[in-house]
């Protein structure tokens, strides 16, 4: 933190000009005037064409619909008690937050589009494997996670 010398010192040097703006910023007069760097909402959310990266993609699903190629599997380890539910509607309020994930590319006519649903809710796939052995669970784990990981992503 600066201490009040040099701040008075770097006041003396504004200009007349810079030093009346300056006031009349700290007294709430002036706006900030720096652009919005946000990326804004489209108005339209139904139907949207697809960016020339998520036209290749989906060009790359209609060669190969069975691939899991581009999938992005990541799992997490949880220790201790699992509040199903609250697991549950925490991933569904990332969803309901986040509008790419309730995006889906159907043809319409014969191009594809983007289309985002108004609300999506999906289910909590729970395995418990509490019953079998230490090294029959880590085996059936990660049996459950190389599938899961390998299955194709339906675009439409």
């Amino acid at each position: 933190m600066a201490n009040t010398g040099d701040l008075s010192a770097r006041l003396s040097q504004l200009s007349t000009a810079k030093r009346e703006l300056l006031e009349k910023r700290m007294r709430g007069e002036v706006a900030d005037s720096a652009p919005d760097s946000s990326i804004p909402r489209n108005p339209n959310q139904e139907i949207a064409p697809l960016s020339f990266t998520q036209q290749r993609l989906w060009f790359l699903h209609q060669l190969q619909p069975d691939s899991a190629a581009y999938n992005i599997p990541l799992a997490f380890s949880l220790e201790g008690a699992l509040d199903e539910a609250a697991l549950a509607a925490s991933l569904n309020a990332l969803i309901a937050r986040h509008a790419v994930l309730r995006t889906t590319f159907p043809l319409v006519g014969t191009e594809p589009q983007q289309q985002v649903a108004p609300s999506l809710t999906l289910p909590l796939a729970v395995h418990d494997l509490q019953s079998l052995p230490p090294a029959a669970r880590d085996t059936a784990a990660h049996d459950l996670l190389h599938a899961s990981a390998t299955q194709p992503f339906d675009l439409a």
